[in-house]
């Protein structure tokens, strides 16, 4: 992943560190205006069909590269995001308007894939003697296997919509598993950007068709840091994901021990 900070003065620093420094800008400074671009790949050549949007859910604004890598939003607010099969996510935070952004997507590598999560396809559940659960929503989305020592689980989902809230025994901090259409969004609220100290993004991805083509995107996993030092990681692919924020970091390395479980349902 590379992130850029759109300057004042239109000038574009990239950062090709995995984890970047954000720059904040507080969340009652948000302003949305339009911007405009262009998206290319390392080589300089202009990348087509790349998605590039800002907000989420009803307020989001999206739109796709042209054949000549460049794209308009009529309004954008302090975040703005890109994506394309086959590439890094990631995450811009600018002042618009801004005009004659030169966005730089770098490739996800195959061999060994690097940079990005590749979900295995789920194995039969594990016994039940064995101390821990398949969470999921049956044979389609995400699963993710949690242990039953230690942990209390409550299921908060409604009708079709479930939501599994995990909170250590020793803590208050929590993990939430979701499934269902819609039940999460691809990427976290702008707050969340804006208020930390370093975030990082990675594509969720499973095989292309053939062994040589480029891997397909299904999601993505953004994380980072608060001012504070506590943690927080989005985790999202379509009908299912995982959510977790402002969780000490001893409490955030429990929560991603069992998001490192996650599997693909053998339906979906």
């Amino acid at each position: 992943m590379r992130c850029f900070l759109s300057l004042s003065s239109g000038i574009v620093l990239a950062f090709p560190a995995l984890f970047v420094l954000a720059v904040a800008v507080p969340s009652s400074a948000q302003t949305t205006a339009p911007v405009s671009g262009v998206v290319t790949n390392a080589a300089g050549q202009p990348l087509q069909g790349a998605t590039v949007f800002s907000g989420t859910g009803s307020s989001q604004n999206a739109t796709s590269t042209g054949p000549d890598g460049r794209f308009q939003l009529a309004s954008s607010t302090n975040v703005l995001h890109a994506s394309l099969d086959g590439y890094q996510p990631f995450t811009l935070l600018i002042t618009p308007p801004a005009r004659d952004l030169h966005l730089q997507l770098q490739p996800i590598a195959l061999s060994p894939l690097t940079g990005a999560i590749a979900v295995p396809v789920c194995t039969p559940p594990p016994p039940s003697d064995r101390g821990v659960d398949r969470l999921g929503a049956g044979d389609l989305g995400l699963q993710f296997t949690v242990p039953r020592k230690g942990w209390n689980l409550r299921d908060l989902g409604q009708g079709d919509l479930h939501e599994y809230v995990l909170t250590p025994r020793h803590s208050h901090a929590h993990l939430a598993l979701w499934f269902g259409i819609n039940a999460i969004l691809p990427t976290p609220p702008d707050s969340f950007f804006l208020e930390s100290s370093t975030f990082s993004q990675r594509a969720i991805v499973v095989p292309g068709p053939t062994p040589d083509s480029a891997p397909r995107t299904i999601g993505f996993d953004s994380s980072g840091t608060f001012s504070d030092g506590s943690r927080w990681r989005h985790l999202a692919a379509p009908g299912s994901g995982a959510t977790y924020d402002h969780a000490p970091p001893p409490d955030a390395a429990l929560f991603d021990a069992i998001l490192a479980s996650l599997c693909l349902a053998p339906g979906t």
